[in-house]
């Protein structure tokens, strides 16, 4: 979540023209440290290879999970614009990522901002699929599974398929994490308690993939007091000058920032 708010706040700082040069300055002032692809872009840009190169050059996890699970942001400042989101998605995921890595933040991005005029979960997952390129490989993934779900009825049934189709890749692989999601947002009934099980038992990227679930039904439905009231209103971070934050703040802050584009 720290390249949220990094990213809200260079949209703040630069508005809605940000570019992805711009961003990924940000990115390299404030992220001390990373892991897999992130790591790697951070190496690339600090010997001035910027995006899109720097999500490519040398990085062998340009399409695992590292951009698919930070384009909620995209989402909430164009609640209800999908292709405005996936723009947003794609200016960040390319400082990192590359082709399927790039379209799983597109598809973070298009879920939330569906997600606020869709209240049907089945009918959002489909209507998602529009904004991913056709001809893409992401694309016939997310199809597949899609068919899988809807073929079973039993959830362990249809997670012991998608398990099986995936387990070649890696565990943190873009491609078993949408599995989850998707499996758990399909049977979920749009219940978190009862979706966050359903992540735990896929098991892989878990709290990466709670982050998408987690806020697209928490815009559909609000977030329980069972999971809400035990974080204390608190966002901890390891970002220098951000250690603690107001969640309450942080979404005060999206909402206006939101608010101005819709008006820009």
């Amino acid at each position: 979540v720290v390249y949220e708010i990094v990213f809200l706040e260079a949209l703040e700082r630069h508005g809605v023209g940000l570019t992805s040069r711009q961003l990924a300055l940000e990115l390299l002032r404030n992220i001390p440290y990373a892991y897999s692809a992130e790591e790697v872009a951070l190496k690339n840009l600090l010997e001035g290879v910027f995006p899109p190169n720097s999500g490519l050059w040398r990085n062998p996890y340009s399409e695992w999970i590292g951009a698919q699970m930070r384009g909620m942001i995209c989402g909430m400042i164009a609640a209800g614009k999908p292709l405005e989101a996936a723009r947003f998605a794609h200016l960040d995921a390319v400082i990192s990522h590359s082709a399927n890595g790039v379209y799983g933040e597109m598809f973070s991005a298009v879920l939330t901002a569906l997600a606020f005029i869709e209240p049907d979960i089945q009918s959002l997952l489909e209507r998602a699929m529009a904004y991913l390129p056709q001809k893409s490989e992401y694309y016939a993934v997310v199809r597949e599974i899609l068919t899988v779900l809807k073929e079973n009825l039993d959830p362990i049934q249809a997670w012991k398929v998608l398990d099986h189709r995936f387990e070649t890749y890696h565990w943190i692989h873009a491609y078993p994490n949408i599995a989850a999601v998707l499996f758990a947002l399909w049977y979920g009934n749009g219940e978190i308690t009862r979706s966050f099980s359903l992540l735990a038992i896929a098991g892989l990227d878990v709290d990466c993939n709670g982050g998408l679930v987690g806020t697209i039904l928490g815009i559909q439905r609000g977030v329980p007091q069972e999971w809400a009231a035990p974080l204390q209103d608190t966002f901890e971070t390891y970002l220098l000058g951000k250690e603690k934050l107001s969640i309450t703040a942080l979404a005060r802050r999206t909402a206006r920032l939101a608010q101005q584009l819709e008006s820009a």
